[in-house]
């Protein structure tokens, strides 16, 4: 089996070290972290990484040097993403079946199922979580990350301009409460707890560690779909919302 997978960066570590044992061939496209923020921006994103891999010219654009051999067909692309404030919604290929996890998140993916991350969200709506790529790809909330917010604004608008701004930008943060860092035992796993327990107590959160489950993200690597926990579309399908326990399906294209 050959594969494609199109994923957000955060998760390179996870995904590398997974697909370095998995029984298929995979091509591993990863994109920049933050794009859910704003859902259009990630469509449009994925979208054009899969009509790459649909015109045979992924290797070359997305990150490597050689164009896709004329007689390569890969099995399946593979969206390493959830629902994600339905930046998802609308995604195709008009030429390979397309498997996305049935996931509001990237989170769920790190926990191992959808049941765990539900469970967690029900008991601590207001959790902020951390991952290994979260630590290292994004500037985690927290003096450092305020500060540089401040001094951009204020060499862009004034000083009077970035306090208002700083304020706009940051009253997100009051509506977490906790720090949850996911341990998936990698290397640097102390540096990246020891940074997620320093922004709890830097914003008075509380903080909690939970071990993560690489069994969803094997399965997905692997092709074992099974209809509960992955949506599989044919050529031409369409990911939509479920708006039920299921979260994603599939409509015509």
């Amino acid at each position: 089996m050959r594969l494609c997978f199109i994923g957000c960066e955060v998760m390179v570590r996870e995904v590398a070290a997974i697909a370095a044992t998995a029984a298929p061939v995979i091509d591993l496209h990863f994109l920049p972290h933050g794009l859910h923020n704003v859902p259009d921006e990630l469509r449009r994103r994925v979208q054009a990484a899969i009509d790459l891999i649909e015109r045979g010219e992924d290797r070359a654009h997305l990150g490597g040097p050689f164009g896709r051999a004329a007689e390569y067909e890969c099995d399946a692309i593979l969206l390493g993403y959830g629902l994600c404030s339905n930046g998802t919604v609308g995604l195709r290929s008009r030429r390979f079946s397309l498997v996305i996890p049935r996931a509001h998140d990237c989170i769920t993916l790190f926990l191992g199922s959808k049941e765990r991350y539900e469970a967690h969200f029900a008991e601590h709506p207001g959790t902020y979580w951390f991952t290994a790529g979260w630590v290292e790809r994004s500037l985690p909330p927290g003096p450092e990350r305020f500060a540089s917010a401040r001094k951009k604004y204020a060499e862009a608008f004034g000083e009077e301009a970035a306090a208002y701004l700083l304020e706009v930008e940051t009253a997100w943060y009051r509506r977490y409460d906790r720090a949850a860092y996911i341990d998936w035992g990698l290397p640097r796993s102390a540096d990246y707890r020891a940074c997620a327990k320093a922004c709890a107590a830097d914003l008075g959160w509380e903080f909690e560690e939970l071990p993560g489950d690489a069994g969803l993200l094997c399965a997905f690597l692997n092709g074992e779909w099974d209809e509960e926990r992955f949506l599989l579309l044919r050529p031409g399908e369409a990911v939509a919302p479920s708006f039920d326990r299921r979260i994603l399906v599939a409509r015509a294209g």
